[in-house]
């Protein structure tokens, strides 16, 4: 769950293999009295699920852990939001302006100055990339679970890659 190596993370960054294809990084924590703290050593995320009226649920990684750990903290506290399909959830969402629908995301970026153009790729392969011309937003329908990496280029450079 952690992105593996040193460039964000504390050593010795224990457990770290990008496995899961998911790379978190250690964002820190804001706490109750408003000051940051952990940069570079920990991050803790947010569930959908309340402990009580003053808690929830989180999830948090550290620098010198190497499983996740699931905890109720003071709702207070600020922790990171990441969203993640529920392979088991709901047959049905709510749309919104991003996800339409349980197999279809909208990808939005900013216009980058002096691009000619845009492509789009599930891989980093610039050359057999879709070419979305100056569009700067890609509908990708189809969607099932495990569905992971997406690359966005502007020119032949990567501007985006999701994990």
């Amino acid at each position: 769950m952690k992105e593996k190596g040193t460039t964000h993370w504390l050593s010795p960054n224990t457990g770290a293999t990008n496995a899961s294809l998911y790379f978190g990084l250690p964002s820190g924590d804001r706490i109750t009295n408003g000051t940051f703290t952990g940069l570079y050593s920990q991050t803790g995320f947010w569930t959908m699920t309340e402990a009580s009226s003053t808690t929830g649920y989180g999830w948090g990684l550290g620098y010198n852990v190497s499983i996740i750990n699931r905890s109720s903290s003071n709702k207070a506290l600020g922790l990171s939001v990441r969203c993640f399909k529920n392979c088991s959830g709901p047959s049905t969402i709510t749309p919104c302006t991003n996800i339409p629908s349980l197999t279809q995301i909208i990808w939005k970026w900013r216009v980058v100055q002096n691009a000619t153009g845009y492509k789009w790729n599930t891989t980093n392969d610039f050359s057999s990339s879709t070419d979305i011309g100056s569009d700067t937003s890609y509908t990708e329908t189809g969607l099932t679970c495990n569905i992971l990496r997406r690359n966005r280029f502007a020119n032949n450079q990567l501007l985006f890659r999701s994990a």
